[in-house]
């Protein structure tokens, strides 16, 4: 700039002027897995671990930050981008619901959907009533009776078989649906004594124990 005498004017100090408006993301993991929302989980207390991302624009403001759960502030903070929590007291079972609360320095709000965990402890019961009803050379038809689920529901039944009486050395050799108490199992080997045990699942993952024994001495 010059004025009336023509004199010019010298630069002051250079402003400069960074502009953000990118709101940044929040993304949760459980246990270390990225889950659905209302997916069901069988630990009470789990690893919540939070990342947020800014883009590398003004980054997260560590003040803004709020991990609750049902509603509850966790007290979980920020360092850096990443915030990491294990409830305590354990969680109750049910629903709970992760909510995330975190601005960048430029004053974006991230926005997060509540995230649901349905929490579920309670294996199922033990299946009862193991059974075989016939036994050929190479197979053999087993039956039991059904396990009680009040949970996450019941997934599955897995047979196991042994040629000693062991259940913890026993291997998988089969599974069958929810709805259904018997099984075909075959790739036996003839004159052999086979023990046999069935385990259920439900759908957070837990496992009943092993059934009572049955054993049985293919032809």
């Amino acid at each position: 700039a010059v004025d009336q005498a023509y004199n010019e004017a010298t630069f002051g100090n250079t402003l400069l002027l960074q502009i953000d408006k990118g709101a940044p993301t929040v993304s949760l993991t459980i246990n270390g897995n990225s889950l659905s929302s209302n997916q069901f989980i069988s630990s009470n207390t789990p690893v919540l671990a939070v990342t947020v991302d800014d883009a590398g624009l003004s980054g997260a403001n560590t003040t803004t930050f709020f991990l609750k759960i049902d509603g509850t502030n966790t007290g979980a903070s920020l360092s850096g981008s990443t915030a990491t929590y294990t409830p305590s007291p354990a969680l109750s079972e049910g629903d709970r619901t992760i909510t995330v609360d975190v601005s960048d320095n430029a004053g974006n709000a991230a926005s997060f959907a509540p995230f649901v965990i349905r929490i579920d402890t309670v294996a199922p019961t033990i299946p009862s009533n193991l059974s075989h009803d016939s036994v050929n050379t190479n197979d053999a038809h087993v039956t039991w009776s059904a396990s009680t689920e009040n949970g996450s529901g019941l997934q599955n039944y897995r047979v196991y078989r042994n040629t000693t009486n062991d259940s913890s050395t026993a291997s998988e050799v089969g599974s069958v649906n929810n709805t259904t108490t018997s099984i075909t199992v075959s790739g036996l080997s003839s004159c052999t004594t086979y023990f046999m045990w069935v385990k259920s699942f439900d759908n957070a993952g837990n496992a009943s124990g092993f059934s009572s024994v049955d054993s049985f001495t293919t032809s």
